[in-house]
């Protein structure tokens, strides 16, 4: 029992609290009085009462001031109630006085955790461990608070300590995979010398070495020594072990099930490029599992590289021939079965498919005739159920014109000769339509809308029995009439084709509300046409969750926020960033959970997904947005915009990370069902990548030089300008890559992971208005802090008056281009209209905060100067800025007009005194709510043109 609870105590999990049975086992072991009164304070914590909990120790503390572990469920309580600068403060106290308690430990690294500090449970641990080094329940959890801080190094010679001291075995193989982390570490950093010379062997030689001595009992554990020898390219010696564990050569065996065990060798064949043995091993599982499309695929990989040998045995194929016969013998037999299976069927077609590159080149025509009879056989057994169209896609794509039209002829006859029940037939028709579409068969017209749009309603009393979770066997058929809605306005212009396609979604939602499909089309449609309002709910109702706000959170943050959707924006970046901050919290104590588990594959795979969450874009940009958002929800206080902006300026990337950062976006949730001309290809996913990256530098910019600007920081201002001048010139040169003439900006838009906003935002001079206002700030802040006379002061001025020219031209043509915009004018879309006017009316904000800097700075006088000759340098530099000041307010005033904004009051402060240059919150509230109206009124546009929807009139009583 008592090793039990030892086990339960160093495992402890990463949520806030551990079990509530975690807690009262490591209660149980304290004496009698203790345990009566802690009890209760115990209970509160785990039932998340922590006010009371609170309320407890601190009654408990003022009769023992001294009781450490008080005051650890004192801190576990304040971090409960989100107090963590206190409870952190509490554990440094603690850390000190913590003793070797099993039961005070335990809670301290709870404790630690939940305050996201495990550097202290380390400097805490290590003094408990040399106050008491006979406990090996405190060498266990030094060992996992190093693991959480990633120290692999330290990890290696504390799990040796608990070995030699303990006789623990387990500790043993964290060693070796703290050893093996290293290594991983040091190729990540280039250092892949060391690794391969120094720490794979070694770690080789202490697995070899518990092999011979037979301490290696656990398949995990050999999965350890797999991971040591495949990382040093030893895949005969794995084979070698596999080989031994098959002949029952050690006293465990290690893989019971032998499927498992191909499986294994058939990886480590292919990486040894044995491909005879792979065709041979492929051929051999076939037999036991003829539905198993991996090995289909090892097959023919191996079969492309056997025919270039020219060797061939009994044992395996080495000719397209064989392949063919081998192949079309299995579907004859398939298809007299009673019950088929897809695996022969579509190995069939995949054989001809690659041909070619098994050196047997076929007449195109003969290839599309075997595919087609394949293909009709798959659709006549398949065709009623989801997976047909997808099965086929890759096939039918390759048929020459002529065959794809008669292979639709052929399933439309073999659909309309089936006597299956309804929703069958429905599923058959709903594959025909999918084909048609990505075939390019039928051309968008009213007519095919129209017909489609029959079918849905025709179809939708089928699902009324279907509970309100499950997906309306009609909604396919919405999907599609919606696609054909969009390619009419991109034919036409008409947008009266965009309000049919949301018409019909919405329809089809209201039959069938968990269909991401068309939440996610909606979202995507309504974004395009500025209507993000609008576009909310259907966001919300996809409830995007954990790693999904990493792979589709891209579908409102890079719209939300520029489309002056502040309050939205603000709630999905503090949802990302929870998940990002949870994530990095939790990771750690999933990769302890896996090394006390001794699953070791996990351990590599948790460090790998917490690198890939470190090297996010989507996390960069969001984190940068949140930070821009923030500052202009603190314009009023002016030391809250220098709190957002330090904050800010120690979480921005080096440009090393930037250019390391992965693109994780999803770009294939959404079904098109477009012709393969009008699929990505991959040099466009990495120039989206690419895109994206430029987009968070410059953001990044932004930051840096509002950063150095409040900072009266001269050198550091003229760095950051340059660097956002440079992003921005960067950024606008790779603006779009080339597209098909299919893909016109608003399809762009819909259906792609990546939004252009250097192309609004080349065609207004707010990052030459920010640049310009910076280089102001520079001089002024440049000054020396005492009187200047005559010819220097002259030249300042001078100086002055040669950046604020720039700046009083570059605020005039921002409002003068939104002006001509015509917001209230709905001809054509809004959704580039707003976001120039959010991005004109950010970068009116960060010149008003720069303004506010530079005549902040001048009030800041030398200790030693002249103050009535200072004053007098100041009031001259700020007679020249006055005229730039006014000018900014004068604009700001025509951009709320823009805006259908009357001028507020608080607008006036702009110019009362240069000692107050800023712009109330008030206001930024005033502006972000009207920007709302802008589109809000768009949405009341398409909605008054619902009703006279003459595709429609069925949808609505099916």
């Amino acid at each position: 029992g008592r090793e039990k609870k030892k086990s339960a105590v160093i495992g402890a999990p990463a949520h806030f609290t551990c079990s509530l049975s975690g807690f009262l086992v490591v209660v149980g072991a304290m004496s009698g009085v203790t345990e009566r009164k802690l009890r209760p304070v115990v209970e509160a914590v785990e039932s998340h009462n922590y006010s009371h909990a609170l309320n407890m120790t601190q009654q408990l503390l003022k009769r023992d001031k001294s009781s450490v572990p008080t005051k650890v469920l004192k801190g576990l309580a304040l971090a409960g109630l989100g107090r963590v600068a206190e409870a952190t403060q509490l554990a440094e106290e603690i850390m000190s006085d913590l003793g070797s308690s099993e039961t005070v430990c335990s809670w301290f690294s709870i404790l630690c955790r939940n305050v996201n500090r495990n550097d202290l449970a380390v400097v805490a641990f290590e003094k408990a461990s040399q106050e008491d080094p006979t406990s090996e329940m405190i060498a266990g959890h030094l060992f996992m608070a190093l693991v959480r801080m990633r120290e692999f190094k330290r990890q290696q010679l504390c799990a040796m300590n608990i070995y030699r001291n303990f006789g623990n075995k387990t500790a043993l193989f964290w060693a070796v995979m703290s050893i093996f982390m290293q290594g991983r570490q040091q190729q990540s950093e280039g250092n892949g010398s060391l690794a391969l010379k120094t720490l794979f062997p070694l770690a080789e030689k202490m697995l070899e070495k518990a092999l011979s001595d037979h301490k290696i009992d656990k398949i995990q554990q050999l999965d350890l020594y797999f991971m040591v020898l495949e990382e040093q390219n030893k895949f005969e010696q794995c084979l070698e072990i596999l080989q031994k564990d098959q002949d029952k050569a050690y006293p465990t065996q290690f893989i019971s099930i032998e499927r498992e065990r191909q499986q294994r060798r058939l990886v480590l064949l292919k990486k040894l490029e044995r491909w005879a043995d792979i065709n041979a091993l492929a051929l051999l599982m076939l037999e036991q599992d003829r539905d198993e499309w991996t090995y289909y695929e090892y097959y023919f990989d191996s079969l492309e590289k056997l025919t270039k040998m020219d060797k061939s045995d009994g044992n395996h194929h080495s000719s397209f021939a064989q392949a063919l016969a081998y192949l079309q013998t299995r579907f004859d037999e398939e298809i007299t079965r009673s019950v088929m299976q897809r695996g022969p069927l579509l190995a069939l077609m995949e054989l001809y498919k690659r041909a070619a590159a098994l050196s047997a080149p076929l007449p195109e025509e003969e290839t599309s005739e075997a595919i087609a009879r394949v293909c009709l056989v798959h659709f006549k057994e398949f065709g009623a159920k989801p997976c047909c169209f997808y099965d086929l896609q890759p096939y039918i794509d390759i048929l020459s014109p002529q065959r794809r039209v008669q292979a639709i002829k052929d399933m439309v006859e073999e659909a309309g000769a089936a006597s299956d029940n309804p929703v069958k037939s429905l599923q058959r028709r709903i594959c025909i339509e999918q084909f048609k579409r990505i075939l390019a068969m039928e051309k968008s017209s009213v007519g095919r809308a129209a017909e489609l749009v029959t079918l849905y309603c025709q179809a939708l009393p089928l699902g009324k029995d279907l509970k309100p979770s499950e997906i309306q066997y009609a909604d396919p058929f919405a999907v599609l009439a919606a696609h054909t809605f969009v390619d009419l306005y991109e034919e036409t212009g008409n947008k009266q084709f965009v309000v049919q396609a949301i018409a019909l979604l919405q329809e089809a939602r209201r039959h069938s509300s968990h269909n991401q499909q068309l939440k996610l089309l909606l979202v995507r449609l309504y974004c395009s046409l500025g209507a993000v309002m609008e576009a909310y709910e259907p966001w919300l109702k996809c409830e995007v969750r954990h790693i999904q706000h990493d792979s589709l959170a891209y579908f409102v943050t890079d719209v939300f926020l520029y489309q002056g959707a502040l309050p939205m924006a603000e709630s999905q970046y503090e949802d990302g960033l929870v998940f990002f901050r949870n994530a990095c919290k939790d990771m750690p104590e999933f990769v302890s959970k896996a090394y006390h588990a001794q699953s070791f594959r996990k351990v590599e795979e948790f460090a790998g997904f917490q690198d890939k969450l470190d090297r996010s874009a989507q996390c960069a940009l969001v984190s940068c947005d949140a930070y821009l958002l923030r500052l202009l929800q603190h314009m009023k206080n002016f030391s809250g915009v220098v709190e957002v902006l330090d904050e800010a300026q120690a979480k921005l990337l080096s440009e090393e990370k930037l250019l390391q950062l992965s693109d994780q976006r999803d770009f294939d949730v959404m079904d098109f069902f477009h012709e393969k001309s009008r699929k990505l290809t991959d040099d466009q996913k990495e120039y989206f990548r690419v895109a994206r990256i430029n987009w968070i530098r410059y953001r990044s910019a932004l930051l840096r030089v509002l950063h150095s600007v409040v900072h009266h920081e001269s050198a550091d201002i003229q760095t950051a300008t340059e660097q956002l001048q440079q992003a921005h010139t960067t950024g606008v040169a790779q603006d779009l890559p080339a597209l098909p003439a299919t893909i016109t900006p608003f399809l762009f838009g819909i259906q792609y992971p990546h939004r252009s906003l250097f192309h609004p935002l080349a065609q207004l001079p707010v990052c030459s208005a920010t640049a310009a206002a910076a280089q102001a700030a520079a001089v002024v802040v440049s000054l020396p802090k005492e009187n200047l006379r005559g010819a220097e002061l002259d030249k300042r001025i001078a100086d002055l008056t040669a950046v604020l020219q720039p700046l009083q031209q570059h605020v005039t043509d921002i409002a003068q281009k939104i002006q001509q915009l015509e917001i209230h004018n709905h001809v054509g879309l809004s959704a580039e209209k707003l976001e120039k006017s959010y991005f004109a009316l950010e970068a009116f904000l960060h010149v008003s905060i720069i303004l506010r800097t530079a005549v902040d700075s001048l009030s800041v006088a030398a200790p030693n100067a002249n103050k009535k000759a200072a004053r007098q340098t100041t009031n001259a530099i700020k007679t020249v800025l006055a005229p730039t000041v006014l000018c900014v307010k004068d604009k700001l005033n025509d951009l709320m007009a823009c805006l259908h904004i009357a001028p507020a009051d608080a607008l006036a402060s702009l110019a009362v005194t240069l000692d107050g240059v800023e712009v109330e919150e008030e206001a930024l509230r005033t502006v972000a709510t009207n920007l709302s109206k802008s589109y809000n009124s768009s949405i009341d546009l398409l909605a008054n043109n619902m009703n006279p929807a003459p595709l429609l009139p069925a949808v609505a009583s099916p």
